[in-house]
């Protein structure tokens, strides 16, 4: 069941094919979707990116916050 200011909010859309969507009563086939945002309760984390995350906080001195590079030859 959908509810609304949820994560499944149907003012966002539908992808049931049995549930109307409430902003632009269209169905599946017609409604492309609509833009919103969640307010959560907490940060969450976004999966895809906590690979790149990792490798930036490692690229950087915990203590003088000077980036972990070797210096080039010149």
């Amino acid at each position: 069941m959908p509810n609304f200011n949820a994560v499944n909010d149907p003012r966002l859309g539908t992808m049931d094919r049995d549930v109307i969507c409430v902003t632009c009563r269209g169905m599946t086939d017609s409604c492309p979707g609509h833009f919103g945002h969640i307010v959560l309760n907490a940060p969450v984390y976004h999966a895809g990116m906590l690979g790149f995350i990792l490798k930036f906080l490692k690229s950087v001195c915990f203590n003088c916050s000077k980036i972990l590079a070797p210096r080039g030859q010149d």
